[in-house]
This record gives C-alpha cells, structure tokens and sequence, in this order.
C-alpha cells in the first residue's frame, strides 16, 4: 500500500498548517500506558478552518485520523495505529491564528434553550441551567479560572482538571458534581463538529440533547469537536456549602463494603452531593513524621489497628441537600459522620487523589480503571475480590467516587520505576479485570473514562448497532478511529517494549 503520509505532510505545508512527522514517540501512548507503535504524523490545526482541511484531504484520500486533547485518558482512545495520522486538538478556540495562546478566552453564556445570557446578568440566572460556549481545547481548570471572578465554576470537573472540555465529552467524563448534575452526556447542550462527507467534509452542529448524549463517550469516533455548550453552576459561599466525612472501621473487608454500599443506597435517597468521594485509609500514604498524623480530624481517620479495613468517604453540597446526611449514618452504627471545613475537606481530597499513586519514585499502571459496580450493595464482594488478589503484591488502595445509582472503583498498582514491577503491574491489573470486570459481581468496566480501544468490543449487541448508525450519519467515510470498531482491539502496554 502507498505510503500516504509524505503526500499529505506536503499538503499541510502547503496550506500552513503545523504538523510534525519526526517527533512522535510521545504520541505512541496516552496516560493508558497502551501502545498500537509509533504514529507517522502529528497535526496541529489552530482553528475550525484548519481542522476542515485536514479533515476534507484525509476524506477524499481515504486517510484514518485519531483525534486527540490532553491525552490523559487511561483507556487508549487517543493512541493511533503504527503509522498512523494523529490530529492535536487542544489548541482549538485558545490560540491565535499563528497557533499562540494569548490569555484566557472569554466565553459567551447560553440558557438551556440556546437563549444568550449577557454577562452582567448571570446573577440572575442562578436557579437556571446556565452554558458557557468554549471552544474544544479549553480545560475545566481553565474555564473555572474564568468563572471565578462571575461567581461561577464548571458543573462537572474531572479529577485532571487540565483535560479538555472537549475531551471530558469524548470520554463521557464525571467527576466533582457528577453527584448532581451527572456526566458530560448531562452537561453539554451544544456541539459544532467537523465531520467527514464523501469528497470532502463539513462543519455540523448538534442541539438536540438525544443525539447529544448518544455522541458522549464516543471517542472521537464520529468526528473532531471544535466549539461545544458546557454546564455551569454558581459558586457557592462558605455559609451555603456543607463539607462532611464519613468513616466505617471494620476487621472484615467485605462486611465492610456491605456496610458502607447499604450506607450509599440510604443516603442517595435523601441527600444530593456535589462532591462524592471515597478511598480506604492506608498509612503508607504518610512518610514518618507526617505533620497530617497529629491533624486533630485528618490523623484519627488513619488510626485503626493493624488488621482491620477502614473505609473513608468525603462528602461536598449545598448545606440545605445535605440536611440529612449525619441521621441516615446515625442509623448505621458502623458509620461515623463528622462535619469539617472547606480547608480540611480540601485535604482530604488531595489524600485521594495521593492514593492513586502520584507519588515520587513509583508510577500508577491504570491498567484496572472505572470499574463500575452498578449496586452500592455489591460493594463488598468487589473489595473482597480485589483484596484477594492484591494482597502481597504491589502497594495501591481502591479509591473512587459515589455516583447516584452506583459507585466507580479505581485500584492502580503502584509499580517502582523498573522493567520487572512494570511487568508485574500489568499483569495484576489484568488479573483483577479477568476477576472482577463479569457479571458475577455486577459490574461494567471503564464507564467513567470511556471504553477506549474497547469501546466496541466491550458493547452490547445494540450498543454496537447504535454506534454504526451514528458513525454512517457522521462519518459515512469511515476515516474517524476505525480502528476501535473491533471486536478484538490491539491492546499491548507500552512495557512490553521494555521486558521483551
């Protein structure tokens, strides 16, 4: 087969757009540590007009194109096939025509129905939905660097707040309010696409929430994002939030995840979080002397006795949302509740995002992610799983988040910077999803950052008609990630170069 790359690489020259074919080991993985090889051309189009020559050339030479953000997803939707086209999309709506990001932008504000609310009047829109127009590259960090000063933030925030808006739909992100408001299929009212057409392509946009929430989570699948509607909420004061921690100490880990998954259910039916988090105390999170072990509320939650299991969970609301939270634990004598502040909540928040790994030294392997277990009441035969088979092994602690009607598990084993734990990293993680990821414990693997590589070997049968008939109205050229219409997807970590 031609080698096509040289002929477009000279077309993006032609038509000035910025792309590299040299430097592209850093795009064989994203944050999933999954590889296909090395990409044979990068693009970096700086606005709506480049990314649609780039998306009519491949369309009428046939050229597949992986879009791509941040690439920090953990399930390999950004990663392209061994020579393969990857298109860099977060510099759209952010820079200047000669690719410079120049400040923040400023967005414009819409009501649900599309109606655009002038700045100055936001304030009296606060029991409204309320959208703000950003373009594709934007981050939640950023946008809320914006909001700040109007007194808003963004409704949904995913753990890595630098990922892009955009990208958060791709995957049909959650994160800090998916409590409340849901996941990015909920938060978005509005989509300008550049899309492939037989001979060419076109700029699409998509208002009808249906044909909204079927895109979320599609991977880049159906075309490339530039411009899209995002939920915002207002700010809260201090005297209107509420900030709580809830803890449950037992000597059996799956009494203790019974406990705390009937704790859930209770209390999903009379409060509504905006914040729900949680994580198993570990006291290898502290190095000795830690100041955090003599915090007078921090330092009690990771005093527990040796051989017992210690379930924290971090709850954030509108005080008057929240009312009931400290009765329904009251009805649990396992549970303790403990109200707390903005400044301690915070930390205990950076605890959990500590236990995923991010520590000098060792890397987190996020080969058994989002896993999903779809009744809070199955929770303990997930842990007690889990803890079977990580016992003895490599260090890591399950953390996740609450969501209304379920509850999302990361475990990531954390892997000394060597060929021999990497390897053995990898391997765990696939014993846990072999394990755990059936039907025999309810639960749905990678809802949270999408189905990446295996988004259609890991759909149902109409799951997998539903996505062919979005990607014939949006992409009836077939040039947006063919490869992840599979049943049997390439999936090799990246470790493999390294131990082979």
């Amino acid at each position: 087969m031609k080698n096509l790359i040289p002929d477009f690489a000279d077309h993006l020259k032609t038509a000035g757009i910025a792309f590299d074919t040299r430097n592209v080991t850093p795009y064989a993985s994203d944050a999933s540590f999954l590889t296909m090889g090395k990409p044979g051309l990068i693009i970096f189009p700086n606005d709506e007009a480049q990314v649609l020559e780039v998306v009519g050339y491949a369309s009428r030479n046939g050229i597949a194109l992986t879009p791509r953000a941040k690439g920090s997803g953990t399930a390999g939707a950004s990663i392209a096939p061994e020579g393969g086209v990857i298109v860099i999309t977060d510099r759209l709506g952010v820079v200047n025509p000669f690719g410079r990001r120049l400040g923040l932008p400023t967005p414009r504000f819409y009501t649900a129905a599309g109606t655009e609310i002038l700045r100055d009047a936001l304030d009296s829109h606060r029991n409204d939905e309320v959208y703000a127009r950003v373009g594709a590259g934007l981050s939640t960090e950023e946008l809320d660097r914006i909001l700040l000063p109007l007194g808003w933030q963004c409704a949904v925030v995913p753990s890595s707040g630098w990922s892009t808006i955009a990208g958060n739909f791709a995957t049909n992100a959650g994160g800090n309010g998916t409590p409340k408001y849901g996941t990015f299929q909920n938060v978005v009212s509005y989509l300008k696409m550049v899309v492939s057409r037989p001979g060419g392509a076109e700029v699409v946009t998509v208002t009808d929430r249906d044909t909204i929430r079927d895109l979320a989570g599609g991977q880049g699948l159906y075309g490339i994002i530039t411009e899209l509607d995002v939920r915002i909420a207002p700010r809260l004061s201090k005297q209107e939030l509420h900030s709580s921690f809830c803890s449950c100490l037992i000597d059996d880990v799956e009494t203790l995840g019974e406990v705390v998954g009937a704790f859930m259910v209770e209390m999903e039916k009379v409060t509504r979080p905006i914040i729900a988090e949680f994580m198993m105390a570990d006291k290898r999170l502290f190095k000795p002397g830690d100041k955090l072990l003599t915090h007078p509320e921090i330092g009690p939650l990771f005093d527990y006795p040796e051989g017992s299991y210690k379930f924290i969970m971090m709850y954030q609301g509108r005080r008057d949302e929240m009312a009931e939270l400290a009765s329904v634990a009251n009805r649990f004598p396992k549970v303790t509740f403990q109200e707390t502040g903005t400044e301690t909540f915070k930390i205990l928040l950076d605890l959990r995002k500590a236990a995923t790994g991010k520590s000098p030294g060792r890397v987190a392997i996020p080969g058994f992610e989002d896993i999903y277990v779809q009744d809070p009441r199955d929770l303990g035969r997930v842990l007690k799983a889990i803890y079977s088979i990580t016992e003895g092994s490599l260090p890591g602690r399950p953390i996740g988040h609450q969501y209304t009607g379920g509850l999302v598990i990361h475990y990531r084993p954390l892997a000394s910077l060597n060929r021999a734990e990497y390897k053995l990293a990898w391997e765990l993680t696939q014993r846990l999803c072999a394990e755990v990821c059936t039907e025999r414990y309810n639960t749905v693997k990678r809802r949270e950052h999408g189905l990446g590589l295996e988004l259609y070997a890991l759909s149902s049968p109409a799951e997998r008609a539903r996505l062919k008939a979005l990607k014939a109205r949006f992409d009836p050229v077939g040039i947006f990630q063919p490869h992840l219409m599979s049943e049997s997807p390439d999936i090799r970590f990246v470790g493999d170069k390294l131990y082979a």
